[in-house]
């Protein structure tokens, strides 16, 4: 695994590091998609539920 003995143990080092970068921004992308699917299942607040509807009704008169 390289010249020496700690040359090794630094290369095992920096592969554990990497694999750690890569899950930690797997796992921050998939609680995105999480949170947006999430959003996306939840019910309109009653406050914006009607106000596309009273917008076009306004403009068509």
């Amino acid at each position: 695994m390289g010249a020496t003995p700690k040359t090794g143990e630094a290369i095992n080092g920096a592969i554990f590091l990497m694999l750690g970068f890569i899950f930690a921004i797997l796992g921050g992308i998939g609680a995105f998609i999480y949170n947006l699917a999430k959003r996306a299942r939840s019910p309109l607040p009653p406050h914006a539920e009607f106000s596309p509807l009273t917008t076009v009704q306004e403009d068509i008169k």
